[in-house]
């Protein structure tokens, strides 16, 4: 979340506010439900993925932590990772999620793992990556075999990555975010 916030509720009795120094992830699992509302009048600005858990019908877990914008700044930080990643949340799958905030006229490598496609989202500003030039709410995919990436901020970016297996087992049944 970037902008706003949203208070989320749900079956598991929990209640909290989700912001952009309050980070959720959710695995959801079986026979779960939830909802998140607005609270006040700001608007949201937010990603909301969807991953297929390993296996269906997992017993839910709802994760909320305190985020420093400061430890983003012109670094990668990791934000989730599979259980056992090291990161400070978790998803139920091959999947690790990353972010930055990148001064304009700044690079970074892209972060990588052999076998891990990488997907990159512009949440805003405008980079270069290799051969393109992209900005805000633009994605651009890797390929596992694909070379090391370097972006450069163009503007003053707010990058997202996730680095995905797509050839980790993963579930058809039960929910999406299991």
């Amino acid at each position: 979340m970037r902008a706003g916030r949203m208070q989320h509720t749900d079956s598991a009795g929990k209640s909290e506010l989700i912001s952009p120094d309050r980070l959720m992830v959710m695995n959801a699992g079986r026979g779960f439900h939830h909802e998140e509302r607005v609270v006040g009048d700001d608007q949201i600005e937010m990603l909301q993925i969807f991953v297929r858990p390993e296996a269906a019908d997992e017993e839910p877990i709802v994760q909320f932590v305190e985020v420093d914008e400061i430890e983003r700044n012109d670094q990668w930080r990791l934000l989730t990772g599979p259980k056992g990643s090291g990161a400070p949340t978790f998803v139920r799958q091959a999947v690790y999620l990353y972010d930055t905030q990148l001064a304009a006229g700044r690079s970074i490598d892209l972060p990588s793992k052999p076998g891990f496609d990488r997907w990159l989202y512009v949440f805003r500003g405008r980079i270069s990556a290799g051969q393109h030039e992209v900005g805000t709410h633009t994605a651009l995919m890797l390929a596992a075999d694909q070379a090391e990436m370097t972006v450069t901020a163009v503007l003053e970016a707010d990058l997202v990555v996730f680095l995905v297996d797509r050839n980790a087992k993963f579930s058809r049944g039960g929910t999406i975010s299991g």
